[in-house]
């Protein structure tokens, strides 16, 4: 059941009009096959670890947890766990037709957007870290670098979120959102930002990369790979996210007038 459906249903049952919208798409969104996908895509990732913790030498287990990171989780599991909940946060409302029930509400665009994202990105959040974590303790517990679980999570969350807000966007947009997305992420996000450093300026792996190598400062984990500065990164991504959502919200606002 779309978040607007159980708005309607339950009357926006107690508490302030976003919040309520909060709670209600977190429901919506910890519902659905899509766990299933994300389930996979986790096990995938922490799957390697194993494999990388139990086949290797010691010594070299650093080294492979940043290109685990690098090589799988900013361009696979970041992405395409945030477009999984994202599309569905507010594209879900559309689909169901119960994006009036939202508008409706004495509440601003902004708040719903707000409450929309939110919700998503908890759950994204939670979804990204708990592999991220796993591969830590099994790859980078015992003679860690310092910085490293801090550029892990610091790296998944402003990732994260700058997924999370552009694939708001896009489920707002586009009927198609989930697909459209999928290409996105394995041509731009993937293929064609792996390839062009031009190009990978108008990616937010990038950018979160920027993040992660500038808090981990192990330039001999990063095999000379190019990275913006970690405070630069960080301002960008913030501005996508901001830039997303108030994007989101003036379309929104736009739907509520017709």
């Amino acid at each position: 059941m779309a978040a607007g459906e159980q708005v309607r249903t339950r009357g926006g049952a107690g508490g302030a009009p976003a919040l309520a919208i909060f709670q209600a798409s977190l429901r919506a969104l910890l519902t659905g096959r899509r766990w299933i996908v994300v389930a996979v895509l986790d096990a995938i990732f922490v799957l390697l670890a194993v494999l990388l913790a139990t086949q290797t030498d010691a010594a070299s287990h650093q080294l492979h947890l940043v290109e685990l990171f690098h090589r799988l989780g900013l361009p696979a599991l970041l992405p395409f766990v945030a477009l999984l909940f994202s599309t569905e946060a507010l594209g879900a409302e559309v689909e169901d037709r119960t994006l009036i029930y939202l508008t409706l509400r004495p509440l601003s665009s902004v708040s719903i957007v707000v409450a929309k994202f939110a919700a998503a990105f908890v759950i994204t959040l939670a979804a990204t870290w708990l592999p991220l974590l796993i591969s830590f303790v099994l790859l980078g517990l015992n003679d860690t670098p310092a910085g490293q679980l801090p550029a892990l999570l610091l790296a998944g969350a402003i990732g994260s979120a700058g997924y999370c807000a552009v694939f708001l966007l896009l489920g707002l947009l586009l009927r198609r959102a989930l697909l459209i997305g999928a290409i996105y992420i394995l041509t731009w996000e993937g293929a064609i930002a792996a390839l062009s450093t031009s190009a990978a300026h108008l990616s937010v792996r990038f950018y979160t990369f920027g993040v992660y190598a500038g808090i981990l400062r192990r330039d001999e984990f990063l095999n000379g790979e190019p990275y913006p500065a970690p405070a630069g990164a960080f301002i960008f991504l913030l501005l996508v996210v901001l830039g997303a959502l108030w994007w989101t919200a003036r379309r929104l606002r736009r739907t509520e007038l017709k």
